[in-house]
C-alpha cells in the first residue's frame, strides 16, 4: 500500500485521495487502509459483517516467522510472505453497500458490484465502464489455485460470467498478471471443473 501511494502521488502529485475500496477484507487487501486517514473506506455489508472472522493483523508476522508445515504453509508464504504486516492499526470501512454502489470519481464514473459469495462472503469488484476496466480483487488468481474462504464454487464462476458481460478489456486481478475476458473465461473453467471433480469424487 506504500508503494501504491507513493505511485499515486508520482502520477498526480496534486491528486488528494478520497475514496478507498476494500474488495475484501484479508490483509493483503485491506491492512494499508491506515495509510489513508481522510478517505471513505466503503466495501459490501457482507464484508464488514465478517470482520471478526478474519485473521487479526498481530497474527499474520507470526505466521510468516512459523508458517504450518506441508502445503498450507508453502501456499501461505507464496501469497503472504513478501508483505510488511508490521505497525497495523486495522481500520475498519467507514461506509458500506449491499448489492450496487454508483460513484463519481474525480471525473470517472465508477460502479461497485458485490459479486459474492464467492472468494469470500461479499466480494467486490469495482467497475470503470469509460476505461472498460475492472479490478476484481480476489475473484481471479492468475495462472494459481484459489482460496474458497466462502464459495460455493459455482457462484464464483457465474460472478465470472457476470463479470465478462460487463463487456471490458482489462481485469486486474488481486493476486497476478493483467488478464483479459479470455482468462477469466479460462479461470470459471477451472473452477467448474474443480467443482465436477470434487463433486464426483465425493459421490
Amino acid at each position: 500500500t506504500r508503494r501504491l501511494r507513493a505511485a499515486v502521488a508520482e502520477a498526480a502529485p496534486d491528486a488528494r485521495v478520497t475514496t478507498v475500496v476494500n474488495t475484501h477484507l484479508n490483509g493483503d487487501h485491506c491492512h494499508g487502509n491506515q495509510l489513508f486517514p481522510d478517505a471513505e473506506i466503503i466495501t459490501s455489508d457482507a464484508n464488514a459483517a465478517g470482520i471478526d472472522h478474519e485473521v487479526p493483523p498481530a497474527l499474520y508476522p507470526q505466521l510468516q516467522q512459523n508458517p504450518p508445515a506441508g502445503p498450507a504453509g508453502e501456499y501461505f508464504t507464496h501469497h503472504f510472505g513478501h508483505f510488511d504486516f508490521s505497525g497495523i492499526e486495522f481500520t475498519p470501512p467507514t461506509r458500506t453497500f449491499r448489492d450496487r454502489l454508483d460513484l463519481r470519481v474525480g471525473d470517472l464514473d465508477v460502479e461497485l458490484l458485490n459479486v459474492g459469495p464467492a472468494h469470500t462472503g461479499g466480494d467486490v469488484v469495482v467497475h470503470v465502464p469509460e476505461a472498460s476496466t475492472v479490478f476484481l480483487g480476489d475473484i481471479l488468481f492468475q495462472d494459481d489455485h484459489p482460496v474458497v474462504w466462502a464459495g460455493p464454487v459455482l457462484a464464483w464462476a457465474d460472478a465470472c460470467d457476470r463479470l465478462i458481460a460487463t463487456g471490458a478489456r482489462t481485469f486486474v486481478p488481486g493476486h497476478g498478471r493483467l488478464a483479459g475476458p479470455a482468462d477469466l473465461a479460462r479461470f470459471r473453467d477451472y473452477l467448474r471443473h474443480v467443482h465436477e471433480a470434487v463433486s464426483y469424487t465425493h459421490l
